[in-house]
């Protein structure tokens, strides 16, 4: 599901804009950034042959995989959001080349005035529903990564207290 998005990024000293192509942020975010952490620590467990190394080292991975899906769906949420306003704008201008059009055939200024009004009006509610959406979009995106990182809280939580039980035998 992960789109290309680009997004202007201009460069210190360089007058031209570049690009950076929104799906190699989520790449490096959701896949890249986990597996080389997870290289590291393998390798540092490792040296150290700690007790409970091994199940401290599964616990983390699955911390480390938990925060990988969390930020993918952030991202995944993100374009899908992008997305959407890009088409309320596109809605938006269509509805206001439309109306334009109606307003240059009224020739009586009380009934320009009257159809301003509404038009005004109707503008308001659009664009507070379209506000509305948006906001709900992104609420549901951050509870959905909230979520997923409460879960893996608790489940590490309980890890935790399951190692140190055993460690204390």
């Amino acid at each position: 599901m992960v789109e290309k998005f680009e997004s202007e990024i201009p460069q210190s000293g360089d007058p031209k804009p570049t690009t950076m192509p929104f799906g190699e942020l989520a790449k490096t975010m959701a896949e890249l950034y986990p597996t080389q952490l997870m290289e590291q620590l393998t390798k540092t467990f490792s040296q150290y042959q700690l007790p409970g190394g091994q199940a401290l080292l599964e616990s983390t991975r699955a911390s480390v995989d938990a925060l990988a899906a969390a930020n993918k769906r952030v991202l995944e949420n993100a374009q899908m959001i992008m997305s959407r306003q890009g088409e309320i704008l596109q809605q938006t201008m269509e509805e206001a080349s439309s109306t334009l059009k109606g307003l240059g055939s009224e020739s009586d200024p009380k009934k320009v005035a009257a159809k301003q009004g509404e038009i005004l009006r109707q503008v308001l509610e659009k664009m507070l529903d379209n506000m509305r959406e948006v906001a709900e979009m992104t609420v549901k995106s951050n509870t959905e990564a909230v979520t997923t990182i409460n879960q893996r809280v608790m489940a590490s939580l309980e890890e935790t207290r399951n190692m140190m039980e055993k460690l204390k035998k």
